[in-house]
């Protein structure tokens, strides 16, 4: 009943939607008994913990079930191996990277297996995917460390190593169809696009027609200076926060 409510609320569209969710939302706390209440909570709001991490957890064990099952249902039956168990994990991890969702990464395991999630959960323009997120280091030894272990060495053993700035703004993955379509998505995942038309229009100035592409960016307040010819200022993202409540409100 739970999970057939909450597929049933992405369907939702149309005015009065919002007190339509309300109501189902409402019926299903009053429904139910103890500590079911927290876990539903929790399963509202997707940004807090439930104790248990997708990624670290559920992927992991979704690839090593798919594979231990194949293993054992084979007309020869076998036992996994670890290095065929983690190399599943790897390919599940991945696929759900590229497209996050774990119906599309069930339904492509049952159609054809690892194999069929290779082909199947790729980035789709218009399907925002799992952004890199950065590593924090302690110091800049611990930085070196790690970077020259990850690459190997050339030029004579010597490691070169290309940084940029840091800009103060909020990152964004721009995407945008073949069909023109453009949309902005947070680091989260979550639409922004109505955020930022001055993004859209920019981005609609310099695609190629019939062209799909998705941008990792950082999107940052500028201030243009009329005084200085060709002369911008970048802007700090309190800023960048004002101009949105301004577009938005």
């Amino acid at each position: 009943s739970v999970h057939r409510t909450l597929l049933g609320l992405a369907d939702l569209s149309g005015s009065g939607v919002e007190k339509t969710k309300t109501q189902r939302l409402l019926g299903l706390l009053r429904a139910a008994e103890g500590s079911e209440l927290k876990w539903l909570v929790r399963t509202f709001l997707p940004h807090m913990a439930a104790g248990i991490s997708l990624e670290a957890s559920v992927l992991p064990a979704l690839g090593a079930a798919w594979v231990i099952q194949a293993a054992q249902t084979s007309s020869v039956q076998v036992r996994a191996t670890a290095d065929e168990i983690r190399e599943a994990q790897d390919v599940v991890r991945t696929g759900y990277a590229l497209r996050p969702d774990v119906r599309a990464l069930v339904d492509a395991l049952l159609e054809g297996g690892l194999a069929r999630v290779r082909t199947a959960c790729t980035l789709h323009a218009g399907v925002p995917m799992q952004p890199m997120l950065a590593k924090p280091c302690t110091s800049t030894e611990e930085l070196l460390k790690r970077l020259i272990g990850a690459f190997p060495s050339s030029d004579n053993g010597v490691v070169r190593i290309s940084a940029e700035f840091k800009y103060d703004g909020q990152r964004a993955q721009i995407h945008r169809s073949a069909a023109g379509e453009i949309r902005v998505y947070s680091r989260k995942l979550d639409d922004m696009t109505s955020k930022y038309p001055d993004v859209v229009a920019a981005v609609r100035r310099c695609a190629r027609s019939q062209q799909a592409f998705v941008l990792d960016a950082e999107i940052v307040a500028v201030a243009c200076l009329q005084f200085v010819l060709f002369f911008s200022l970048l802007l700090p993202f309190l800023q960048l926060f004002a101009v949105v409540l301004f577009i938005l409100f």
